[in-house]
């Protein structure tokens, strides 16, 4: 394991940690009745079949049977077999819209702000722990965090997420540090109460039970992890703690609360976060 200092808003520094080079288990293909797993499924396939090319995102084209890649700012259209590209631009002709210019805008804004931006549709928000419930279910509000168990910046940022108020937090737990993370995870998966134990250990070092549960749990922890592990590849995350806004914006590191609250486009804390119970 290796701890690196990164740029991160305003030119604060945050650490990561990431693995020197982390493997995942054996990947098993999606079911076809989700879009977003097969877009997962796509995405580890193209990585695989190129491997010195960077897949930023691959979600489903708005044409029936393609996806749509972004490799940097160069946007294409490949087939369900990714043996052949399309390099171009679709019209929505009803609309009169060049759908492509759109997301090359989006792209363009992206990176003006200095930051990455995926494509919010391939969290598996199924596999997710949900440490905070915010008042609205407005994307803007929510914060996806990608985070190992023994990772001293996650555990970091979780102290800064206890002064976080008003936005709906997701932790998806990826053990990328080795066996003890993968054992962590589990038992954390496994509790009776996974959200209390996450919290526990990582806010107050608190180990959890270690136990045997019922296969069928024992089944349902360990495919939720692979999911999780799946859409880290998916999304490109090779480091620990991953921040996704619900934007799509990305970024890396552990950051205090300040400017974690500036991150998320919230009111400085010690501020008040109009709901609309406050006559909004």
């Amino acid at each position: 394991m290796k701890a690196a200092s990164v740029s991160l808003w305003g030119g604060l520094a945050g650490v990561v940690c990431a693995a020197s080079a982390w493997a995942a288990g054996p990947a098993t293909e999606a079911p076809s009745n989700s879009s977003s797993s097969t877009a997962q499924a796509m995405a580890k396939h193209l990585r695989t079949q190129y491997p010195a090319t960077r897949f930023d995102s691959v979600k489903d084209a708005p044409l029936d049977g393609l996806f749509e890649v972004v490799m940097g700012k160069t946007v294409a259209y490949t087939d369900k077999a990714g043996r052949y590209f399309l390099f171009g631009h679709v019209w929505d002709m009803q609309q009169q819209r060049d759908l492509t210019a759109d997301v090359k805008a989006q792209l363009q804004a992206g990176s003006r702000a200095g930051e990455a931006r995926v494509d919010p549709a391939l969290l598996p928000r199924a596999a997710a722990l949900t440490l905070q419930a915010g008042p609205d279910v407005r994307p803007e509000q929510e914060l996806h965090i990608f985070a190992d168990p023994t990772c001293s910046a996650c555990q970091q940022l979780e102290r800064s997420l206890e002064q976080i108020k008003g936005m709906t937090i997701y932790v998806y737990p990826l053990p990328i540090l080795g066996e003890r993370s993968k054992q962590m995870t589990a038992d954390i998966r496994c509790a009776a109460q996974p959200v209390q134990a996450w919290k526990a250990w990582m806010r107050s070092s608190q180990m959890p039970t270690s136990s045997t549960p019922p296969a069928g749990v024992q089944r349902a922890c360990a495919q939720a992890s692979q999911a999780v592990t799946q859409a880290a590849e998916a999304l490109g995350i090779r480091g620990t703690p991953t921040l996704i806004r619900g934007d799509g914006r990305m970024t890396v590191g552990a950051l205090d609360p300040q400017a974690l609250a500036q991150w998320l486009a919230l009111p400085p804390l010690g501020h008040s976060i109009a709901t609309p119970a406050d006559g909004r």
